[in-house]
């Protein structure tokens, strides 16, 4: 026998099969950290792609609004770099007085004063206002209409600011493609219907039932979703852009800055290197881990590795999917898509009806579930494994012999032991 071990919340789960199965391990790429972070940053602050630097971007007199992300996104500390664009700005004659860090929450609830903390860094509360954004404020900008009909509702003071400063990180993104650059807009700092109208951008209006094809992690040029956010951050027109790549190390790896498209784009490419795994074939059987804690908190988090794993997949294979989920099942509208009746119920209700984020979510594990059998080895009681689709085991032992049970010619697995983050990329031989 051979042994197949993949991560499950702070430890790992060990799978006996048989010797001469051929198995793929699809692991992260090797990318290196960056030796010096600090002297990397200054690098591309003194020669931005695409863009004068910072300080000749701004001037006295502009009222300045640095956008950051909220907490769900705390792994691209931004508190490492935040004071340093504030000395780029004072450096172009803006004082920190004239300067406004908004927490671009989207449709997430506000930061407390210790999230602020560590989110800006001691440093950069001592010195300006920081404020979360509200997709329901009363006092929302609207700046128009985009080419899809979605009228644009902004942060007033993104929106009235004379130069707009985008932070974040990059990450291969379930409907946009790739996380980061515009999306600090939209959904950062925009209103509610404007996010509700842009997400719903995903679901085909040409085949009934179906999810947009490009509206897929790793695509840009053809994504409706995607292709509205840079229109709505056009709209604001950034000044400038920082972005960083973190591995799953939480290790920077790279930080791009400049022209708040140009630089994006050079990220982006960064990504695909570390995270993007190629391979030449498609597999009927996979034993798929999130990639421990915290990627398996809740089975919310956890279906992105049956995202990423899909990719990968023949219709009609097996999965056995590890996810401890030590937080439960997830947020209650994941809970409550599994109300629905039917896939094609809550496709029309998220489609046609109000748009739900978390129940997008459940909407998607019901597809994944269309075209592959899947095994859950979790914390989860049986019944909420059920609710949500999939078949509760308790031991790698069992899962294996049902995998067995399914595909007994099986000769091939595939293992994706960090499936939050790896993206499977099919090239045909």
């Amino acid at each position: 026998m051979q042994n197949v071990t993949v991560p499950y919340g702070e430890g790992s789960l060990t799978f006996p099969v048989e010797d001469g199965l051929e198995i793929t391990r699809l692991e992260l790429n090797d990318y290196p950290p960056l030796a010096d972070f600090n002297a990397e940053l200054e690098r591309v602050l003194n020669k931005p792609t695409g863009s004068a630097p910072l300080r000749e971007k701004v001037k006295a007199g502009d009222k300045v609004a640095i956008i950051i992300s909220d907490f769900t996104r705390a792994s691209y500390r931004t508190d490492a770099y935040l004071a340093r664009l504030l000395d780029e700005c004072n450096a172009g004659g803006v004082p920190d007085s004239d300067i406004t860090v908004v927490i671009a929450t989207g449709y997430h609830e506000d930061a407390t004063e210790e999230e602020k903390r560590i989110l800006a860094g001691e440093e950069a509360v001592r010195r300006v206002k920081i404020v979360s954004h509200n997709c329901r404020a009363d006092d929302l900008v609207h700046l128009g209409r985009t080419q899809r009909g979605n009228e644009v509702y902004i942060n007033r003071i993104v929106a009235e600011a004379d130069k707009v400063v985008l932070t974040g990180g990059i990450c291969y993104h379930v409907f946009a493609g790739f996380g980061g650059g515009r999306k600090s807009i939209a959904p950062g700092v925009a209103g509610f219907s404007t996010i509700e109208q842009n997400h719903q951008n995903c679901f085909s209006r040409d085949v009934k039932y179906e999810v947009e094809p490009k509206c897929n992690s790793g695509i840009l040029e053809g994504n409706p979703v995607s292709e509205e956010m840079f229109e709505i951050a056009g709209m604001v027109d950034p000044a400038f852009l920082v972005n960083v790549i973190v591995s799953d190390h939480g290790e920077f790896c790279g930080v791009v800055a400049g022209d708040w498209r140009e630089a994006y784009y050079e990220g982006v490419e960064i990504i695909k290197k570390i995270y993007g795994v190629h391979i030449h074939k498609k597999f009927d059987a996979a034993i798929i881990s999130n990639g421990g804690a915290p990627k398996d908190c809740n089975l919310f988090q956890s279906v992105k590795g049956l995202h990423n794993g899909l990719f990968a997949m023949n219709d009609g294979s097996s999965v056995v999917l590890c996810a401890e989920c030590f937080n439960g099942f997830g947020p209650e509208g994941y809970r409550l898509g599994f109300e629905c009746g039917s896939y094609e119920e809550l496709w029309e209700k998220q489609a046609y009806e109000r748009y739900d984020p978390e129940m997008a979510i459940s909407l998607l594990t019901m597809r994944y579930l269309t075209h592959m059998k899947v095994y859950l080895i979790s914390g989860l009681s049986d019944e909420e494994v059920r609710k949500a689709g999939m078949i509760p085991v308790k031991t790698p032992e069992e899962a294996w012999a049902l995998i067995r049970a399914d595909k007994p010619e099986l000769k091939e697995l595939m293992v994706l032991p960090c499936g939050a983050l790896t993206c499977p990329i099919v090239e045909e031989e």
